[in-house]
């Protein structure tokens, strides 16, 4: 699997939760962004993430590995295009 591949299905896995682009319309402060580079620093130095780098509710934050992180920063990239074109 390539990994656009890997990024879709990670972004598909976040609509199916019911993050769409409808409900990232309310996060008009950079917050999709901020997640993304959340897992991005998760991928670069390992699970730990402070507080102050994850701008949603820490339980929503899951740590699973390299590669998971960086599908996942992917899918937040990709759901914040998606909600610029929505809006």
């Amino acid at each position: 699997m390539t990994g656009i591949e890997k990024i879709s299905q990670e972004r598909d896995k976040q609509i199916a939760k019911g993050y769409t682009p409808g409900h990232d319309a309310a996060h008009t402060g950079k917050e999709l962004v901020y997640g993304a580079l959340a897992y991005i620093n998760a991928a670069l130095y390992g699970e730990s993430v402070g507080d102050e780098d994850w701008p949603f509710e820490k339980e929503y934050y899951k740590y699973e590995g390299y590669e998971e992180s960086l599908k996942k920063a992917g899918a937040f990239i990709a759901a914040e295009l998606d909600r610029l074109n929505v809006s």
